[in-house]
């Protein structure tokens, strides 16, 4: 069933435009741990600890998809690797480092355009595949499986309704941000399936999934 929801077409049904995402979080989406800290349980260090630390890299180059207003890329990847590739929809954002370079996306563009192929050791991404299509988020896995060099790691973050309370999928909205409704059977399938190796679960306990992927 899970191969029958992922689409062949070039541009993925079922997704929200760039307006839509733009009106919704306008200046760009910040991260506010205290809604997400009650949602999950979780401190924002504890996340840290286990999903993003691990892999600080100060002479390597971390990519980062849906930077928002730069929580995570100001607070925690510009000092801790060499340089930063910032991704968001956003005519532009302001960062406080200076070894940030940003790049808009495109509309319903999926292929980490202007980030150069086997270039990157580190992909990051935290709250944006849970609001794409599985069409869209598979596009996205294959884009940044070709950006990483060979040994190149992932830490990212997917929705997961095994974890979090039980709610009715709702038709999709071309006006309202969607909610993928995922597992993480699916999102592993998804890593495999881009070519990514020793997937695993880097923090069991949370009520979402952010999962590890190496490329080989």
């Amino acid at each position: 069933m899970y191969e029958q929801e992922l689409k062949t077409t070039s541009v993925p049904i079922n997704d929200n435009s760039k307006e839509v995402f733009l009106t919704t979080w306008p200046g760009g989406y910040t991260e506010n741990w205290e809604v997400y800290g009650k949602v999950s349980g979780k401190t924002e260090e504890e996340v840290v600890l286990k999903c993003l630390s691990p892999f600080y890299n100060t002479a390597g180059s971390v990519l980062e998809i849906g930077c928002g207003s730069g929580f995570w890329t100001d607070r925690y990847l510009a000092g801790n690797f060499k340089s930063v590739m910032a991704l968001d929809l956003l005519p532009s954002v302001k960062f406080i480092h200076n070894n940030i370079t940003y790049m808009e996306v495109p509309d319903r563009n999926f292929s980490c355009c202007g980030v150069e192929d086997n270039s990157v050791n580190f992909c990051w991404s935290f709250g944006v595949f849970c609001h794409m299509s599985f069409n869209a988020c598979q596009m996205y896995l294959c884009s940044i499986f070709r950006k990483l060099v060979s040994g190149g790691e992932v830490s990212l973050y997917f929705s997961n309704n095994d974890r979090r309370p039980k709610t009715n999928p709702t038709p999709f909205d071309p006006n309202e941000i969607q909610w993928l409704m995922n597992d993480y059977g699916k999102t592993n399938s998804m890593l495999l399936k881009a070519g990514f190796i020793d997937t695993r679960d880097l923090m069991p306990d949370l009520c979402d999934t952010m999962i590890y992927g190496r490329k080989p």
